[in-house]
């Protein structure tokens, strides 16, 4: 006896039809809030981004971020004990650095700075989700792109 081959489910239809079940299925729920499309953001919406997301985080790493000029972002720390004060990045030489805290598995992105003749670097988000550190470090670049056009 061989199988039934002429009817509508066969492995021909079935498998296409799994396929884009599924794909359905998983086309909600995606979190879209680490979208940044940059190309329609100006730089002060960039920094009102940043500024926003910043205030969400522990006051002892909370920045303030401003744009001194079109290519020099300052952070300013909240915390009154932070020295400096507050660092000047140039964007064009924006080095950033992701990392994560093995112990409260919150992701940190700091900079590089140099303050006075000394390098260093400075922590200017937190976040225990990744796509918010990821949305950060976007709007960061992204404002730093836009350096690179002007």
């Amino acid at each position: 006896m061989g199988a039934n081959t002429s009817g509508f489910f066969n492995g021909a239809t079935v498998v296409p039809l799994i396929l884009v079940l599924c794909l359905w299925g998983c086309s909600e729920g995606y979190p879209t809030e680490d979208l940044v499309d940059g190309g329609l953001l100006s730089p002060d919406e960039h920094i009102a981004q940043l500024n926003e997301m910043s205030a969400e985080v522990a006051r002892k790493v909370r920045q303030n971020i401003s744009l001194v000029e079109n290519c020099l972002i300052r952070f300013t720390a909240s915390k009154e004990n932070v020295k400096p004060a507050s660092v000047d990045v140039p964007l064009m030489d924006l080095d950033l650095t992701m990392s994560t805290d093995p112990v409260t598995q919150h992701i940190a992105i700091a900079v590089q700075t140099e303050s006075a003749g000394d390098a260093g670097t400075r922590t200017v988000y937190t976040s225990s989700l990744w796509h918010h550190a990821v949305t950060f470090r976007s709007h960061l670049f992204q404002l730093q792109r836009l350096c690179a056009d002007t």
